[in-house]
């Protein structure tokens, strides 16, 4: 009997943890995939719409564990750390995951 094709993202991604000094991001995927996170310090724009905003990329890091819990089933926690110094407080922070399948092929899921 063959399996199910089930979605690639089965569950998250979730914010699990908050640090000046890093962030954790939950995950579940249906395949093997290597993931990388992008920070982004969310400015919103005084003289527009307020709801326009200016995204500027943060320098990190990031560190993926993954395991497998079953033929289609992936649990990843995501570390994300600054390369220089802590994130800022008291700012809106925003992020982007990507994926890189077993072909090398990233995507921006």
């Amino acid at each position: 009997m063959g399996l199910i094709e089930f979605p690639f993202v089965l569950a998250g991604p979730i914010v699990r943890r908050v640090e000046r000094g890093q962030v954790f991001i939950w995950m579940a995927t249906s395949r093997r995939t290597e993931i990388e996170a992008a920070l982004y310090e969310v400015e919103t724009i005084s003289n527009s719409n307020p709801n326009s905003f200016e995204y500027h990329p943060m320098e990190t890091k990031t560190e993926t564990t993954s395991i497998s819990a079953g033929k289609q089933l992936y649990i990843h926690l995501i570390n994300v750390t600054p390369t220089h110094g802590c994130f800022p407080t008291e700012t809106l922070i925003g992020y982007n995951l990507h994926f890189v399948r077993a072909s090398g092929t990233r995507t921006d899921d």
